[in-house]
């Protein structure tokens, strides 16, 4: 009996405290700009979130991977470049070094002109969508691999192409 008793009680303390949110439709057109341009200002003190280290932000991802011995661009990357490459045409003053690498499998000559072949896909692409060729260059990646150990995944992690923006 007590836990019934009590039972009602909270329902009916939850119940009366709560409250129903206002009606959009009773809000006068002013109430509601002042809302949207409230809530679309960042607050004085906060400091803008730089798209390219926001780990939410399409940008913040910086490496295209590729099949092996393959400088073709799959499709799951094609949005990535083209993020990349609208962010450099709206920031002109941003430049990029793409990094092309391959695994050990290769030669070292072999591995560096596959991986300037990969670089050099992107970069096409990148600008085919505008960007100008004055903000990308080309770099080598490392020869020595990233990972340690000859198992298919790690050497899967070799084979890409690092977007690296100046200055970071």
């Amino acid at each position: 009996m007590k836990k019934v008793l009590f039972c009602a009680i909270a329902a009916s303390l939850l119940v009366a405290c709560s409250s129903t949110p206002p009606n959009s439709a009773e809000q006068t057109p002013a109430a509601s700009k002042e809302m949207s341009t409230a809530a679309s200002a960042p607050a004085s003190d906060a400091a803008p979130i730089n798209p390219l280290t926001d780990p939410s932000n399409i940008l913040s991802k910086r490496s295209i991977y590729f099949g092996y011995n393959r400088y073709v661009v799959s499709e799951q990357y094609r949005p990535l470049i083209q993020a990349h490459a609208a962010y450099l045409r709206e920031h002109p003053g941003a430049n990029v070094t793409l990094e092309g690498s391959a695994d050990t499998r290769g030669n070292s000559k072999y591995n560096l002109v596959l991986g300037r072949r990969r670089a050099e896909v992107i970069r096409k692409m990148m600008l085919a969508s505008g960007v100008a060729d004055s903000q990308i260059a080309i770099g080598v990646g490392k020869e020595e691999p990233q990972s340690a150990g000859h198992a298919k995944a790690t050497l899967a992690q070799e084979r890409r192409t690092d977007i690296r923006y100046d200055g970071e």
